[in-house]
């Protein structure tokens, strides 16, 4: 057995043992077993893997739903399905955007200050202070990203100038993110992407 084998049946035997736990505190009596020590059928395999792919497929509605996707979207990805047979694919896109927006220098002067005193005839006071002068790079990074869904097994971009979306396509969730930066050197903070 490798060591992600003994991995993989270590974690399943810890996520037995904490449902054994949680049906001991509701009493249920019931005993629970990892699939090869319990007596099975052929058939079971199949089923277990068809239950499974259910979860999976709810568990992924439910995380669009979370993040925006209405009714009418989803419905429009069901009739794709079933009454056009397409298959619906979903493609996440993302960009992030460095730009430069302008360069300024101050100055700063030092907290700390020489004085120096001279008496005599004429009393005399002198201060040194040190000045800094700091030239800062302000940049804008904005970070986009998008989640669409398309029928068929290709996406293709939109044909037409300035078209986001091409047929058979739709946005799901759509979002942008914008922050200024303040730099003290002249490279850019982020690469394009």
């Amino acid at each position: 057995m490798s060591y992600r084998e003994y991995d993989f049946q270590r974690k399943i035997d810890t996520c037995i043992d904490q449902l054994h736990q949680v049906l001991q505190a509701n009493k249920t009596g019931i005993q629970l077993k990892s699939a090869e020590n319990v007596s099975h059928r052929y058939e079971d395999k199949y089923l277990l893997v068809e239950q499974m792919t259910g979860l999976l497929g709810e568990s992924v509605i439910n995380t669009l739903g979370e993040m925006g996707l209405t009714t009418e979207r989803l419905q429009v990805m069901l009739h794709w399905l079933a009454v056009e047979g397409e298959d619906v694919k979903l493609r996440f896109e993302r960009t992030h955007l460095c730009r430069f927006v302008k360069e300024t220098t101050r100055e700063e002067e030092s907290p700390r200050q020489l004085v120096e005193e001279k008496t005599g005839f004429l009393t005399q006071k002198t201060v040194l202070k040190s000045v800094t002068r700091i030239t800062e790079y302000h940049y804008e990074l904005e970070a986009n990203y998008r989640l669409m869904a398309y029928k068929g097994h290709l996406f293709q971009e939109g044909q037409e100038e300035g078209e986001r979306v091409a047929a058979g396509s739709m946005v799901l969730l759509e979002r942008t993110a914008l922050q200024n930066c303040v730099m003290r050197s002249k490279q850019f903070p982020f690469l394009n992407v």
